[in-house]
């Protein structure tokens, strides 16, 4: 007979020591469970992710953690995803029971690679199944981690803007800050974890715990499915920092799926230094878009949250071309046919994307009409600057679509339409 969980909790709390904590993440009414020792609630398919999170946090201090899920949950494609997470990270302080378990469910968790044991003893990850537990009340709303200072933080970015490098490795700008700091944490190099929803959602619950994670996300990866476990986290407050190829980010009018994130994409080397000082040392969740290729006309200085920034200052433009870090280059060449033609117009680069800048939008709205640039078919970003744009602006959109590639004399002769049109 599996031994009944608040006996093994009981047993598990003998043998803690602190700092080492007993933690317990259900939406199930647990019996024996303390007062304290049930973690935040996240949605169902992230819990056994949340767990693992937590194991992983506490497995240098000592502590323990118990996860326990309704069996229907074993559907779940993140639980799923957590289960085989769970073993290759070896996660020896985690275990699962499963309410309403059968044998078929313990063949799972075997392929798995986990445990079956009835007393929950011994190395995880190991598993047991129990009898149907009814819900639980919802736990008391977790207070937001306490902020994480990176000492060294300052004395790497001075470093960073000294060093005449070609274009950005920010891999290796993280790995060497790791070096100094033992609170920073990257999991893709240091775990063998997916970046899919439990994946994220396993940064997430250790982000929580005093650490600073950044994780570099790996090419062509795919957000879209993720976005929920973004969301929890955001709810949460927890700082969690991704960084991702920009031609890879979900579509802008995505992210309002997961509201509380700072999406950023600077342009090139001073501006990604700038950025990524600023994200490290903040307690926002932020998701940097890292550019194809550094931008030669680079911005050099601190990064502003919520900032674009303008690359040419024309006295009087007539038309201000708006882009993301992806359309850049299209932007300046644009720019530079439209001074053939002797039209004046100024370049806005939304280093902040989400959410974009409408201080200035509203600045070059007053101007001029804006030219808003998709370089890529389905990025949203022509879509967002119209929600947020001034409602007497003029804003004329130029995308590209399955069928054709934007060019630069799309967008010059867009925006010499617009100036046309507005007098």
């Amino acid at each position: 007979m599996p031994e009944p969980l608040s006996a093994c909790l009981s047993r598990w709390r003998s043998i803690i020591v602190f700092p080492g904590r007993l933690r317990v993440v259900s939406d199930l009414a647990v019996p024996g469970v303390a007062d304290g020792e049930r973690a935040a609630d996240m949605p169902g398919d992230l819990l056994l992710a949340s767990a693992c999170g937590l194991a992983l946090a506490e497995t240098p201090v000592g502590g323990r953690v118990l996860a326990v899920i309704a069996r229907e949950r074993l559907a779940d494609a993140a639980t799923l995803a957590a289960l085989t997470t769970a073993t290759r990270l070896g996660l020896a302080n985690l275990a699962l029971a499963i309410s309403g378990g059968d044998d078929a469910d313990e063949r799972l968790l075997d392929v798995c690679g986990w445990r079956i044991a009835a007393d929950l003893g011994g190395d995880g990850p190991v598993a047991t199944r129990v009898g149907a537990l009814p819900a639980a009340a919802p736990a008391p709303g977790a207070r937001a981690p306490a902020p994480v200072r990176l000492a060294s933080l300052g004395a790497w970015r001075d470093a960073l803007r000294a060093e005449a490098s070609p274009y950005a490795d920010a891999g290796q700008w993280l790995a060497d800050l790791a070096t100094r700091e033992p609170r920073l944490v990257l999991p893709h190099r240091d775990w063998p974890c997916r970046a899919d929803a439990a994946g994220l959602a396993i940064a997430a619950e250790v982000a929580a715990t005093g650490r600073r994670v950044a994780w570099l996300l790996p090419p062509r990866c795919d957000l879209s499915a993720a976005l929920p476990a973004l969301r929890a986290a955001a709810r949460r407050r927890i700082a969690l920092k991704l960084l991702m190829a920009a031609e890879d980010l979900p579509p802008l009018g995505a992210w309002s799926a997961a509201p509380g994130w700072w999406l950023i994409g600077p342009a090139g080397d001073a501006q990604l230094r700038a950025c990524l000082a600023h994200a490290l040392a903040t307690e926002d969740a932020t998701l940097i878009a890292l550019p194809k290729r550094a931008f030669a006309g680079d911005w050099q200085g601190d990064h502003e949250a919520g900032s674009g920034r303008r690359l040419a200052v024309e006295a009087a433009p007539a038309a201000t071309l708006v882009c993301d870090n992806r359309g850049i280059d299209l932007a300046v060449a644009a720019r530079l046919l439209l001074g053939t033609a002797g039209i004046a117009a100024d370049v806005l680069l939304c280093t902040s994307l989400a959410p974009l800048p409408a201080a200035d939008l509203v600045d070059a709205a007053a101007r001029g009409p804006l030219i808003a640039i998709d370089a890529l078919a389905g990025a949203g970003f022509t879509d967002a600057v119209v929600a947020i744009a001034p409602r007497a602006a003029r804003v004329v959109t130029v995308r590209s679509d399955v069928a054709h590639v934007l060019t630069p004399t799309d967008v010059a002769q867009a925006a010499c339409t617009a100036v046309r049109a507005s007098g």
